[in-house]
């Protein structure tokens, strides 16, 4: 991690683009303490990254000879450190930079069309700041989310292996000690794959004018519980740990803000859905909110909580001015606190930079509410959920892997 009192950040810019190149070292080199060092494809990188010990990489998705995924992989396992993806806003480019996020890239840029020097220019700010952000990020080899991820399923997979070859093993013996009979096979028959929750109608959701507290358990319906999901920088890797580890029958659902651009919302809906046993959707217009969903901001809006005829509701809203970050993790959360009881909700803050949500799941967490922050060992910027827990609002703080178990016990 970059020491930010330190002498300045070197910066190693990869694209096969000439013009790209150039583009981004004029925006870069606007701040004094940053050098810039080029690199044309991923080989040519790997090569500068061992020569230059570059502090920051921003990495180009396309390129001949070493694309941009191929050399994040070399980069995380070889040479670790944060790396910026810079990649296009088509449905293929955001597919592409969820992938990198989940091998170890801290975060990306979307490389804007038409006159590239010009659309470039105007993102400086936004390019700037992430490079900065990412000089800060914590990244080692071995620990991208991927890899945990990759763990985590081959262990899953052993053990069911292993509990298979038990139980084959005992159906064997029972039917060598009991042959003729069909008892044996019926009690060692495989247990089908967990279906997804079937959809239930949607209810009466009873919403006090003030917070009250709520009346004891069962009193309220199960849908008047809701988990409420803030995330930013290092986010759609950490939300893939956490869709795959929430429980086929949620009593709730989940709706989540993430920072990213309307494009790369959709891909990572999709992304997700392939991966949790919940149906996973973006939130294009107003919804009915279910149990057993997952329902993720459109990017570049806001997503706010209503209700309608008592029934929650979802909606996304246009980009309120009086946020910095969109979609607004504390407009999600301080519209929700209009509808439901706060001792009936879950809020989740995870990584990002900025301080994002750290107001509003502070009401939540004052008001009765139960929240989780993402450690400081485990967030890839500890900016949010650092504010969070700074504030006094964290029920719990948690690393990553933790969080699914957490939600799962509490809803």
């Amino acid at each position: 991690m970059f020491d930010m009192a330190g002498a300045g950040i070197k910066v190693l810019v990869v694209d096969d683009s000439a013009l790209m190149r150039k583009a981004l070292t004029g925006i870069l080199t606007v701040d004094d303490d940053v050098e810039v060092v080029l690199a044309r494809n991923g080989e040519d990188a790997l090569d500068v990254i061992a020569r230059e010990q570059p502090d920051v990489v921003t990495l180009d998705v396309n390129m001949p000879v070493m694309d941009g995924i191929t050399c994040l992989s070399r980069i995380m396992a070889d040479f670790p450190r944060p790396v910026v993806m810079v990649s296009s806003i088509t449905e293929k480019g955001a597919i592409a930079t969820l992938e990198a996020l989940e091998l170890g890239a801290v975060d990306y840029v979307a490389k804007p069309g038409g006159t590239v020097s010009l659309n470039l220019a105007e993102a400086g700010e936004e390019i700037r700041r992430k490079v900065r952000s990412a000089a800060q990020a914590r990244v080692s080899s071995g620990t991208s989310l991927l890899s945990r991820l990759r763990s985590r399923r081959e262990q899953a997979a052993a053990a069911s292996a292993s509990s298979s070859s038990s139980s084959s093993r005992r159906t064997s013996a029972m039917r060598t000690t009991t042959a003729g009979t069909t008892s044996a096979h019926d009690l060692t028959a495989r247990v089908p794959r967990t279906p997804r929750t079937p959809r239930t109608p949607t209810a009466t959701w009873s919403a006090p004018a003030e917070p009250t507290g709520g009346g004891a358990p069962g009193e309220l319906s199960a849908l008047t519980d809701l988990v409420l999901v803030g995330s930013s920088t290092g986010g759609p890797a950490v939300l893939t740990m956490l869709a795959e580890g929430l429980r086929h029958d949620l009593g709730a659902p989940v709706v989540i803000a993430q920072h990213m651009p309307a494009s790369f919302t959709a891909a990572l809906a999709q992304r997700l859905d392939a991966c949790c046993a919940l149906r996973v959707q973006e939130v294009t217009g107003l919804v009915a909110l279910e149990r057993g969903n997952v329902y993720i901001a459109r990017g570049d809006a806001d997503i706010v909580i209503s209700d309608r005829d008592g029934q929650l509701m979802a909606r996304p809203a246009p980009a309120g001015p009086q946020y910095r970050w969109h979609p607004s993790v504390d407009r999600l959360v301080a519209s929700a606190l209009d509808r439901v009881d706060p001792h009936r909700t879950v809020g989740v803050l995870l990584t990002g930079m900025g301080d994002d949500g750290a107001e509003q799941f502070s009401r939540l967490h004052a008001l009765g509410g139960r929240t989780v922050a993402e450690s400081e060992e485990s967030a890839v910027v500890w900016g949010m959920p650092g504010q969070l827990v700074a504030r006094g609002g964290a029920t719990r703080v948690l690393d990553a892997e933790q969080v699914a178990a957490q939600v799962n016990a509490w809803v």
